[in-house]
């Protein structure tokens, strides 16, 4: 959970609800996750799937390892694009992925926009778009048991 640049294609809108908001949304399209659930899905049937063999004796079916089948829950998948995404974007991770960012043509675009507008530093911003998300927070506690916090993508220290 934290925030990651996504690709999308130049003028990409990521779809709203009914009320405005945008639709959170996994980056995959639902043709693929479902494609992916089924899968996996017949592999576990079979006795097949690489990690049954840790939970079979825990679980009743797939659907308890798994959730449940992307086409019962297509408004978290992003649709198929119909043009290239050759175009950059920042989304917030801590729901399954809203925009947080206009849609950038380039990475240089995007990390002018990182400092000027998010106000990370040079270091921050080339950072965070060199290793691609960051987490929300980082949490650190000294010996006297001092705790603080961090937002992700300032912490250059981490990767």
């Amino acid at each position: 959970m934290g925030k990651e640049i996504r690709r999308v294609p130049p003028g990409w809108e990521h779809p709203k609800k009914e009320n405005g908001d945008h639709q959170p949304m996994f980056d995959e399209s639902l043709k693929s996750a479902i494609e992916e659930w089924e899968k996996n899905k017949e592999l576990w049937d079979k006795g097949e799937h690489p990690d049954q063999e840790k939970y079979d004796d825990t679980l009743e079916d797939y659907r308890e390892w798994a959730g449940q089948n992307p086409a019962k829950m297509p408004e978290y998948y992003r649709p198929e694009f119909e043009e290239k995404p050759t175009a950059f974007q920042v989304y917030e991770t801590v729901t399954e992925g809203t925009p947080i960012s206009p849609v950038f043509e380039t990475k240089e675009e995007m990390r002018k926009w990182l400092i000027n507008e998010e106000n990370l530093t040079e270091e921050q911003a080339d950072k965070f778009i060199e290793e691609g998300w960051a987490p929300t927070f980082i949490m650190t506690a000294d010996k006297a048991g001092n705790k603080s916090l961090t937002e992700g993508w300032k912490d250059t220290k981490t990767s």
